[in-house]
């Protein structure tokens, strides 16, 4: 019979060798390339999306100039309308008031004329000179006047003129008669040129 020994019975064990470097740098490698890709696409996706929002903006900003263009020519051409009405609807006011004062004016003148024709000699003269003044100067004049203005006429404003005394000429008109025509040398038909003249310019 053999005696049981009671010493502990140890036995050697082979653990397979573990070569894990080339794997751990495969993953890292993998994990970066991965990562990149996913950067870069992100990137780019985020470029692709500002680029999209740029666009849209510009697109916007121009709406909103071309909408700002029409209603500036709207504007534009109301005031333009509304300066046209007034100046349609003030031009025959103003026209109105400017006839008003230039028939004043030559109201007033006439009133005037007529005080100084109450001056037989200043009035004699005066229709003397606006008769000559529109006579030929050669060839025979002869000057149609009121028999009261002649005879207040001095001897000086006489020389040289003929004279005809004619009752239906007014005090302070005349006439010169000469050989191809004559001159109407009268109060009356002076205004009425000038009123001619000036309304006809005015209108």
């Amino acid at each position: 019979m053999t005696p049981l020994s009671t010493e502990p019975s140890y036995k050697a064990v082979t653990f397979p060798s573990l070569n894990t470097g080339g794997k751990d740098k495969a993953d890292a490698a993998a994990y970066a390339a991965g990562h990149t890709a996913g950067y870069t696409a992100g990137l780019r996706k985020a470029s692709a999306e500002a680029e999209t929002r740029r666009v849209q903006m510009e697109a916007e900003h121009a709406a909103v100039l071309r909408q700002a263009s029409v209603r500036t020519d709207r504007a534009l051409d109301q005031l333009a309308a509304a300066v046209q009405a007034l100046h349609k609807a003030a031009l025959p006011s103003a026209l109105e008031a400017q006839d008003i004062l230039l028939s004043s004016a030559l109201e007033l003148a006439e009133n005037i004329i007529g005080v100084e024709l109450g001056d037989g000699e200043f009035s004699a003269r005066a229709a003397l000179s606006r008769a000559l003044a529109g006579a030929p100067a050669t060839g025979t004049v002869t000057v149609r006047m009121n028999p009261s203005d002649l005879s207040v006429l001095p001897d000086t404003a006489r020389a040289g003129v003929t004279f005809t005394a004619d009752p239906s000429v007014e005090r302070g008109d005349a006439f010169a008669d000469y050989e191809h025509g004559y001159v109407d040398a009268t109060v009356t038909d002076a205004l009425a040129r000038t009123r001619q003249a000036l309304f006809g310019v005015v209108r």
